[in-house]
Parts: C-alpha cells; sequence; structure tokens
C-alpha cells in the first residue's frame, strides 16, 4: 500500500527508497509518483547514491561563462531558478524540489552555462546558491554592469558611445 511505501521511504536512506520507488515507475518519468515523493522527503535530508539520483532530481551546475542573463529563471515551469541583484553582485540559486527535471534551463541558457550533475546531499525546499557574479559600476552612466576584463571601467553602451563621438567629431574636423 501507498502508506507502507511511506513509511519505508522515511524509515531507510534515501538509497532504498530510489530503488522502491525506480521498481514502481519502471524507470519512466511518473509525475504524480515525483510529486507525491517529494513531498514526503522534503523535509529529510538524504544522503543519495548517483545511480538512483536521475530517477527524481538533477543537481544543477553553474560555470563561469553565465552572465545572469535570466533565462533559465524565465524558462523553469517550477520556478526552480532564482536570479537575484544583491549587494552589488548577480546571485544564482536552484531548489531541487521545485525542479521538474525538463532540461529547458540547460537547453535555453545562451551561453550554455547549466550541466548537470549528481548531489550528494539533497535539499528539496531550500534554494542552493550556485554562483554569484560580481558588478561593475560603469564611470560614465553610473549603471552596474558585468565586466568582462576587470580593467574596464565603463560599460559597453558607453564604450560605443564614446567610440561614435569620437567618430563623429574626427569626421567634422576632416570637413
Amino acid at each position: 500500500s501507498r502508506r507502507d511505501l511511506f513509511k519505508l521511504i522515511k524509515a531507510e536512506s534515501g538509497k532504498v527508497a530510489a530503488k522502491t520507488i525506480s521498481v514502481i515507475t519502471d524507470g519512466e518519468d511518473s509525475l504524480p509518483v515525483r510529486r507525491l515523493l517529494l513531498k514526503v522527503v522534503s523535509d529529510l535530508d538524504l544522503e543519495v547514491d548517483t545511480d538512483y539520483t536521475d530517477l527524481f532530481w538533477y543537481h544543477w551546475n553553474v560555470s563561469e561563462k553565465c552572465d545572469g542573463c535570466k533565462k533559465c529563471e524565465s524558462v523553469c515551469p517550477g520556478n526552480a531558478w532564482k536570479v537575484e541583484n544583491e549587494d552589488g553582485a548577480i546571485k544564482i540559486y536552484n531548489r531541487l524540489g521545485s525542479c521538474f527535471k525538463c532540461g529547458l534551463c540547460e537547453k535555453n541558457c545562451p551561453k550554455g552555462a547549466i550541466s548537470k550533475s549528481f548531489p550528494v546531499t539533497v535539499k528539496l525546499n531550500e534554494y542552493d546558491f550556485k554562483r554569484e557574479i560580481a558588478l561593475t559600476t560603469c564611470s560614465a552612466c553610473g549603471k552596474q554592469f558585468i565586466s568582462e576584463d576587470s580593467s574596464k571601467e565603463q560599460c559597453k553602451v558607453c564604450i560605443k558611445k564614446e567610440l561614435l563621438r569620437k567618430k563623429i567629431s574626427s569626421a567634422s574636423n576632416s570637413n
């Protein structure tokens, strides 16, 4: 019965629960079963055997290629991603318990910065900190931007404006 299954999940390790559920679902994705299980194990900190992790949740890594564009946050149907501007930095978080493991974040990342991996400890109800991107304040306009080169003091827009001004002034001086 379901009651016995949930008692087993609570009493035994995450590895035994993963094996039990893989038998129930025959290795197929079954969203209702997944949601029930996530509800039951949401308050537990489980040590997970990586052989079975792929059945229920993915752990996502965010590489240095990330530019904080928030595409992952906008395409995620489960609202598993949170991208915030805090304390002069962009901070990226992910919550495993909200992830539908659809892979839309990975597929839609314009920089290819998101990749799948296996967690060691699963905390389903908490946002897991993934990456911090430092912001630089533009010396010309005062807006914050992600600097690709730490020596740059101006954002791309202001650099282009400055080049355009120089081009215009050199064109008017030659006339």
